[in-house]
């Protein structure tokens, strides 16, 4: 049987993580709950009420966020031998009795990771609060494009496992701190072509808090996303391969470009000597940006299919 590890960072947990922890108790090997200067004082609450071998506390001087207070966790778990490594979040909005599924495709070697996703069952749906709702699928879409996991729902589930082995080769030092640790994790991912599943999973919302505020956080996790974007584009189609998505996403570019040069060029012309442009300057417009929108849907059908098909090969 494969040793089971789990981190939980903590800040802001309260008696709700006691709970967490007494549950997760059946579930796992080990168990780490990093409290990130928790204000209710959590991990002291912990230790003194479990003084157990199998329940590790680590206390942080400074609150680094839920990224590096979960990177702390990883260390620790696979330094200590941990086959599967699982992270879940302190507030209880996922059930421990979703871990059995969550690691089971992992076990049959089906995957190197799974990730919770609610966005699968219509009920589970109904009850998360209407603004997370409409915030996490904003997050979610984005999500897709800068990391790549077309098939991946869900960026800001914190239910997330890894077999050992594919942990390492993730470089997740370097992922965010702060909430856009769940994103960020995803696209390293993508840079290890590893190979993630999806597990529908429900969740819990009533008196369960979270710090994390979906909507507000659309315009820092856009600007995020966008620099993810551009430097996957850059890995993945330049310097670590060259391939017909490649040359696609440049014959868009070239096509567009001219396309708008163009168009500024007659918009100039029109507006210097009165004369409107010609059917056939008008066509030969229409011409290009279409042949850019046809190579720029093929680039999109490569990174959403084919990239997607040779990760899980």
């Amino acid at each position: 049987m494969k040793k089971i590890g789990v981190v939980i960072p903590c800040f802001m947990g309260g008696d709700i993580t006691l709970k967490l922890v007494e549950d997760l108790k059946i579930f796992a090997d080990l168990i780490v709950l990093v409290d990130d200067k928790c204000p209710l004082r959590t991990g002291k609450k912990i230790k003194k009420k479990f003084n157990e071998p199998k329940i590790e506390i680590i206390f942080n001087q400074e609150n680094l966020g839920v990224g590096g207070a979960t990177k702390i966790g990883f260390d620790f778990l696979l330094k200590e031998g941990c086959e599967i490594i699982i992270k879940m979040d302190a507030d209880y909005q996922m059930d421990p009795k979703n871990i059995p599924k969550l690691i089971n495709p992992i076990i049959k070697k089906e995957c190197d990771s799974t990730k919770g996703n609610r966005f699968t069952n219509a009920e589970s749906l109904l009850k998360m609060p209407r603004v997370r709702l409409i915030g996490n699928t904003f997050l979610s879409y984005l999500s897709k494009l800068s990391t790549g996991y077309w098939e991946i729902f869900d960026p800001t589930n914190g239910f997330i496992a890894f077999n050992s082995y594919a942990l390492k080769r993730i470089n997740y030092s370097k992922t965010d701190n702060r909430y856009f640790f769940e994103t960020d994790i995803l696209f390293r991912c993508s840079l290890e072509n590893i190979n993630i599943n999806n597990v529908s999973i429900d969740s819990e919302y009533n008196n369960h808090f979270s710090s994390l505020q979906p909507v507000k956080e659309i315009i820092p996790f856009f600007i995020k996303n966008l620099k993810l974007l551009f430097k996957r584009i850059i890995y993945q189609y330049f310097l670590f391969d060259f391939n017909v998505g490649s040359v696609n996403l440049i014959l868009s570019l070239l096509f567009g470009l001219t396309s708008l040069f163009y168009l500024i060029f007659l918009l100039l012309k029109t507006n210097i000597t009165n004369i409107y442009t010609s059917a056939a300057e008008a066509s030969f417009f229409s011409i290009v940006s279409v042949i850019s929108m046809q190579f720029f849907l093929s680039f999109i059908f490569y990174d959403c299919s084919v990239k997607v098909f040779l990760r899980k090969k």
